[in-house]
């Protein structure tokens, strides 16, 4: 769901790119927050989990229903 709500808001390749940065980052400096790019920053693209929650919960029910 992710990854199809960041193709919807266009920004997918930002993620990818931020994505890679997080994981450089990690490796050079070790398990630490990343100076910009965190849950703190107001620019970040955020999906709410409720969502993702309800979508699968409607999956799970779905398929209990049709077995």
């Amino acid at each position: 769901m992710a990854i199809g709500y960041a193709v919807y808001r266009g920004q997918m390749w930002a993620t990818v790119r931020n994505v890679a940065s997080v994981l450089r980052f990690h490796a050079w400096a070790g398990l630490q927050a990343h100076p910009e790019l965190n849950l703190d920053n107001p620019t970040a693209l955020r999906m709410p989990y409720g969502l993702a929650i309800a979508a699968g919960t409607l999956y799970a029910l779905l398929l209990m229903w049709w077995r």
